[in-house]
């Protein structure tokens, strides 16, 4: 019981410490961005700000400097001009930012490809804090590590009570079991599903593309543990099995069957 207990444990703490990965880990990597900015309302919102502000300077309509910013953020190389705004704007909704995020005059010429904004202002981008998401961005580094922590504590209690090797391993596959059910429940489901619903804010669907550029890991986690809890299992059984077949009657058993047959 106690290894198994700490199996669960264990499993939790690794599917809460990849949801703070996949989650609340504000990241300028050019990948993430192009991740983030291929949902079409922050896309749109970026745009929008940056064609209103700087269509006029460059003499053009708006509309048509939207559809190009648009274009450009789709593109790998145009996603990682904004990386940095990305960042900003992921670390503001979930508490880790408090000053306001601009796209900065050097930003905005990399973006419409005009040196004609260089002397703009830098324009605020709407976004804010969200207190569910700062709260939990607070607490989900305590939930992994007491997690691991307990989980390891148990861990090391059942090993000095000497259980048999049948219930080691029993504990191994639930705990695996465990672990392929909760991985993509944490790792995707919530940051997919409920994480986005906490707030009209434009700015929380980047956790939904976030959880989906990270979809690959989190699938083949959750497969390889599924599939070792099936292997681990089916040995424990096999094992069992064929324990009991090799065990000899015992002596009483043999002479009551003697007494019948006769």
């Amino acid at each position: 019981m106690f290894l198994l207990v700490a199996g669960v444990l264990v499993a939790v703490a690794i599917s809460a410490f990849w949801l703070e990965r996949v989650a609340f880990s504000p990241s300028s990597d050019d990948s993430v961005a192009a991740a983030v900015l291929d949902n079409d309302d922050i896309r749109n919102e970026l745009a929008t700000l940056i064609a209103s502000n700087d269509a006029p300077v460059l003499e053009v309509s708006s509309t048509q400097l939207k559809e190009f910013i648009e274009q450009i953020a789709l593109l790998d190389a145009g996603a990682a001009l904004m990386s940095d705004v990305v960042e900003k704007a992921h670390a503001t909704v979930i508490g880790e930012r408090i000053r306001p995020v601009r796209v900065t005059p050097a930003e905005q010429v990399q973006i419409v490809r005009d040196e004609r904004v260089a002397n703009e202002s830098g324009i605020v981008v709407p976004v804010q804090e969200v207190t569910v998401l700062s709260a939990l961005n607070s607490s989900i580094g305590w939930v992994w590590k007491v997690s691991a922590g307990l989980g390891g504590l148990l861990f090391l209690v059942g090993l000095i009570l000497r259980p048999e090797p049948g219930e080691r391993t029993l504990a191994l596959s639930l705990s695996l079991l465990a672990l392929g059910l909760l991985f993509p429940f944490f790792g995707w489901f919530v940051p997919f599903a409920i994480l986005p619903n906490v707030s009209d804010d434009t700015w929380t669907a980047v956790f939904a593309e976030l959880a989906n550029d990270r979809l690959f890991v989190t699938i083949l986690v959750s497969v390889l543990s599924l599939v070792g809890a099936a292997l681990v299992f089916m040995r424990t059984t096999g094992s069992r099995q064929r324990r009991q077949s090799s065990t000899p009657l015992s002596m009483g058993r043999y002479r009551e069957q003697q007494h019948w047959s006769r």
